[in-house]
């Protein structure tokens, strides 16, 4: 499952996806959320993210994953744990 089509659903709703090894390497490596890796990794990808968010800290931990900068070993490790489809695939809905 390609990190992408895995956020589509939302973050807190996909399951696995922010209990990841490799998010929460990640994330433990630059000192943010496995969520904030999360959201990072999608301006590096043909992806668009619309975090949701139900209070102003959690707008704010949002937010703070702009400032993060992944390198080619933190895209990779991620690249790795969600591989993408090797064909064309709906995306899950909820």
């Amino acid at each position: 499952m390609k990190l992408a089509a895995a956020l589509y659903p939302g973050l807190g709703q996909a399951g696995s996806l922010l209990n990841s090894g490799a998010l929460k390497g990640v994330a433990l490596k630059h000192g943010v959320s496995p969520a904030q890796a999360a959201l990072a990794w999608c301006p590096c990808q043909p992806v668009l993210a619309i975090p949701k968010a139900g209070s102003v800290p959690h707008v704010e931990e949002n937010a703070a994953a702009e400032g993060l900068e992944l390198d080619a070993e933190d895209l990779a490790a991620i690249d790795r744990a969600f591989p993408g489809p090797k064909r064309k695939q709906p995306l899950a809905m909820l």
